[in-house]
């Protein structure tokens, strides 16, 4: 490890010969060349990084900023660390993990539209923290995504795509939809609500994998909509779904909890079956539609 108060510059190639922290409290770090990991696990800790050459690895790499609280810009979005779609580019495919953010992070991390290539995880756990996706995120390769956040939640002002990498979508932290539609597509991975999601707008899940809500849905401000497609499993294990409009479960629904799914001005439709040991309640103003076996 290598730590200093101020700058750390390294003008030439740069090999990891062991698992690696470079951590600088009131400086940048500024990598002049390239940067190769092999299989070692690498630490960029410092309110600035900066990439001129490939950044290469097959192991876990981290970039935070110096403290909990500083917040993080991702791909042109604003923030104390910034990230740029540039130099995010420099990482070469091939990291088993890319994490982005602090532990204990609190501040907000911003991200606007990006792709990557290998499994990341944006995150800013701690007290207050906050990930706010203004931009889509695209997973491709072996990409999986995950969202974490502290009590300032998940703010999904657009969506997730890991359809062409069939990797898992997973959001902890509380989820609030911004934009009028926002659309997880996760191929056969699955997607994995471990926290409450509210919002008024639209919510399309895509996946021939399972679709998991573990808290309510809708609770404090009623969706909109929700919308599942045909493949796969959503797994209701909240104990309720609440919207102004429609509910269409385009595959199997599991209950894994007494269930209240609630529209106030739309149909609630099952294309699938439903099954699971537990009560489930219907309340709407339009029609329940039952287009599958009903406890089979």
């Amino acid at each position: 490890s290598i730590k200093t108060s101020g700058s750390q510059t390294f003008g030439d190639a740069v090999t990891l010969g062991a698992n690696a922290t470079l951590e600088s409290s009131a400086g940048t770090l500024t990598f002049s060349s390239t940067l190769a990991a092999g299989g070692k696990d690498l630490t960029l800790s410092a309110d600035e990084i900066d990439f001129a050459g490939t950044v290469s690895g097959g192991g876990a790499l981290t970039l935070q900023p110096a403290t909990d609280a500083t917040s993080i810009g991702i791909a042109g979005a604003a923030g104390t660390l910034e990230l740029t779609a540039v130099e995010l580019g420099k990482l070469a495919d091939g990291f088993s993990s890319i994490t982005i953010g602090r532990a204990t992070g609190t501040g907000t991390t911003t991200v606007n539209a990006v792709s990557f290539s290998d499994p990341v995880t944006i995150r800013q756990p701690g007290v207050a923290g906050k990930v706010q996706l203004d931009g889509a995120i695209t997973g491709t390769g072996n990409a999986l995504v995950t969202l974490s956040a502290g009590s300032g939640g998940v703010a999904l002002n657009a969506g997730v795509d890991t359809s062409a990498a069939n990797g898992n979508i997973i959001l902890t932290g509380d989820v609030t939809l911004g934009a009028a539609t926002v659309t997880l597509a996760a191929g056969s991975g699955d997607v994995t609500f471990n926290n409450k999601v509210d919002g008024d707008k639209n919510l399309v899940v895509n996946t021939s994998g399972n679709t998991i809500f573990s808290a309510a849905v809708g609770g404090t401000t009623p969706l909109t909509s929700v919308t599942t497609d045909a493949l796969g499993t959503t797994k209701i294990n909240g104990g309720s779904i609440k919207t102004s409009g429609s509910q269409t479960f385009g595959d199997a629904v599991t209950l894994g909890a007494a269930t209240t799914l609630t529209s106030t001005g739309g149909n609630l439709t099952f294309n699938s079956t439903v099954v699971g040991a537990f009560n489930l309640t219907l309340d709407t103003a339009g029609t329940a539609n039952f287009n599958g076996v009903v406890g089979s």
